[in-house]
């Protein structure tokens, strides 16, 4: 709830996931709002949050739509497949 509250509250579209191997945000936002997203998560980090690596990067621009919790990477991926799917179809009627 932490980062999806941050994140809201930041206007950010994306998503975020807790896997296995830890938590993993994507978002569309201009440099100086990700660096101040990603410096808030690591300077107000719930208490029994335990973060033990952390990077910000740049990766190629995905626009989305809202800021959601998804239960992994690959579900969202295939939800975007669906979403690509339906526009092609509503298009083509």
């Amino acid at each position: 709830p932490f980062v999806y509250k941050l994140a809201t509250e930041l206007k950010l579209k994306g998503w975020i996931n807790n896997g296995l191997d830890g938590v993993h945000v994507e978002f569309n936002a201009i440099e100086k709002t990700a660096s101040n997203f990603y410096h808030n998560i690591l300077d107000q980090a719930p208490p029994n949050a335990s973060i033990s690596q952390h990077n910000l990067s740049q990766i190629d621009s995905v626009k989305f739509k809202k800021f959601e919790i998804v239960t992994s990477k690959e579900s969202f991926l295939g939800e975007l497949s669906s979403e690509e799917s339906s526009s092609e179809e509503s298009s083509g009627a």
